[in-house]
């Protein structure tokens, strides 16, 4: 199951960005909410889907509560220097012709040192932006990042890579400064996978991109330490925890069995399929919906189980792409689909790609371009109506519909009207992060925030704080739509 649902996301990538889009009018919606499980009540007549009311598809609401950052501790002393103010690496290796690299480890050297002996740094760099090496200082440096840089094995065995690019000379100073990025509980999970769990004999990813960014659940922790303890477990349970991260529903639909699912998975002992297949079970219960997902799903016990699984996790509403509009539209495909087992597979089919676009979306993405972006379009607009619920879908389409081949722009706009607490974090993660790295730049805005309304952000388990921290802090070798919008099926 799990290799269904990762190949289900390819991420969209090579899209160029277009001009800003204009404020869009979406005109009156009247709407139906469709469902008994779905979010909030629907709209009043002739509510503008241009200026929603104060209302983030229930995301304001009571019961809608964020889940607990985790908290690790694996005993790990960890001292560093205070942070340096402003960007004085930007103006350093601008217009210079190794402009990332420099940035990549002028700022790990900024993190790495304090006081005087950042000034020097940056002084030397500053006469020799392309020769780092020549001007890392000899500072003090944790027992940990010894431990890690005298073993080159280690760093190979657990694809520590960045650490061995950076080399054997300054690699216990690159370690310090890459320590300083980490958020803290990060910072102890990666000492504890890269020190402790990297054995001899023994191979776990130690990656730091899997580590860096944003922290994710107590919850989800808890999960993913259950899951590596799993035979034939590879990962730390730190990459574990995101895994159990993807499965989250949008926070704002009430009535979706994500997170139900996720709390089962932190206490289960189960492994493998056994596990999800437990947890989805309670996750049905959990919501209330057991009954109905059986009925939705009975015409393909006819079928191979594989689809009845696939049918119930997304009935259940597991990843935050699936929203109940998503639900909804399956059990139109079901009820359409009747005996014939190739058409149901489809109703069920995890590749968006497969799905059948809304006249919305078709509205959208017709006559604004042929080849890939038309496909890009149809995909990213397919993918965001339905994570949303049934009403709020129907304000995504009047808005998407209103077709001003401003895209991806206008796509992203309208979520931002019909998800505004989301969208308001994603446009400023990316309006503040996407000119860090030149090799940023070259990113849609558009894009990058349709995604992140995909992400954890959407789950509520990546605060815009977090989000934030993340865009300031990763180096330009990163990817900070794969670092920092964690949480999102395939990323």
């Amino acid at each position: 199951m799990r290799k269904l649902m990762i190949s289900a996301f390819a991420l969209v990538l090579g899209c160029s960005p277009g001009p800003e889009a204009p404020a869009i009018d979406g005109g009156s919606a009247q709407v139906d909410s469709g469902m008994a499980a779905d979010s909030g009540a629907a709209p009043a007549p002739g509510v503008d889907a241009g200026r929603p009311p104060v209302r983030d598809s229930g995301q304001s609401a009571t019961d809608a509560t964020r889940p607990p950052s985790a908290e690790v501790d694996a005993g790990f002393v960890r001292s560093q220097p205070e942070p340096p103010e402003g960007d004085a690496c930007a103006d350093i290796c601008a217009h210079t012709d190794c402009q990332e690299d420099c940035l990549i480890y002028c700022r790990l050297g900024e993190l790495a040192t304090g006081g005087d002996q950042r000034r020097e740094f940056l002084g030397c760099l500053q006469d020799n932006p392309c020769d780092h090496r020549q001007c890392w200082p000899e500072i003090e440096v944790g027992e940990a990042c010894r431990e890690i840089c005298d073993d080159r094995s280690k760093l190979e065995r657990c694809s520590i890579d960045f650490l061995i690019e950076a080399g054997e000379d300054i690699c216990p100073q690159v370690c310090t400064g890459m320590l300083a990025r980490f958020e803290p509980a990060n910072a102890q999970a990666w000492l504890d996978c890269a020190v402790n769990v990297c054995r001899e004999g023994r191979h776990v990813d130690c990656n730091p991109e899997i580590f860096m960014g944003p922290t994710p659940s107590q919850v989800c922790l808890d999960a993913g330490r259950s899951a590596a303890t799993c035979p034939g477990s590879h990962q730390h349970y730190f990459a574990e925890a995101w895994e159990c991260e993807h499965y989250r529903s949008p926070i704002e639909q009430r009535g979706l069995g994500g997170n139900a699912l996720a709390e089962c998975m932190a206490q289960t002992h189960s492994c493998g399929d056994m596990r999800l297949y437990e947890c989805l079970t309670q996750a049905e219960q959990a919501s209330g919906r057991s009954a109905a997902i059986q009925e939705l799903c009975a015409p393909l016990a006819q079928c191979p189980d594989d689809n009845v699984f696939g049918c119930r996790a997304m009935a259940a509403g597991m990843t935050p792409m699936m929203g109940n509009r998503q639900v909804q539209l399956m059990a139109e495909c079901i009820a359409a689909a009747g005996s014939d087992c190739n058409a149901l597979e489809r109703c069920v089919d995890w590749n968006f790609e497969e799905m059948a676009l809304s006249q919305s979306c078709r509205d959208a993405c017709s006559g604004c371009g042929q080849g890939d972006w038309g496909e890009q379009c149809a995909r990213l607009c397919n993918w965001t109506e339905r994570s949303m619920s049934v009403d709020d879908a129907a304000r995504f389409g009047e808005c998407v519909a209103q077709n001003t081949c401003s895209l991806p722009h206008q796509l992203a706009e309208c979520g931002r009207q019909i998800l505004p607490e989301v969208g308001q974090i994603c446009q400023g993660f990316w309006q503040q992060t996407g000119r860090r790295c030149p090799s940023w730049r070259h990113e849609s805005s558009a894009m990058v925030e349709i995604f992140c309304m995909l992400s954890g952000v959407r789950t509520g388990v990546i605060s815009g704080d977090a989000l934030n921290r993340c865009g300031e802090t990763i180096g330009c070798e990163m990817d900070p739509m794969y670092v920092c919008l964690k949480g999102r099926l395939g990323g």
